[in-house]
């Protein structure tokens, strides 16, 4: 749903960053689900959710592989 100032939060394109990175050959994540509203993406684990903020100055693949670190972090193994 648009907000007032006529932002859409689920519009396409917001969307298609994401895409982008999990089709791509840095992407290094397998069997995750993720989350994406404007510019929020999560991924969700085991009892947690990460959330980061992705836009022009930090691509979403910076924001998902620190987010992975942190999950690497929590578990204490290498998440995939």
């Amino acid at each position: 749903m648009p907000t007032s100032d006529d932002f859409d939060r689920h519009t396409p394109d917001r969307v298609v960053p994401l895409v982008a990175y999990l089709a791509s050959h840095l992407c290094h994540f397998t069997g995750r689900v993720f989350a994406i509203e404007g510019s929020d993406v999560a991924i969700y684990g085991p009892a947690v959710i990460r959330v980061g903020d992705f836009g022009e100055e930090t691509p979403i693949c910076y924001v998902l592989t620190n987010i992975r670190k942190d999950m690497n972090d929590i578990y204490g193994t290498e998440t995939e």
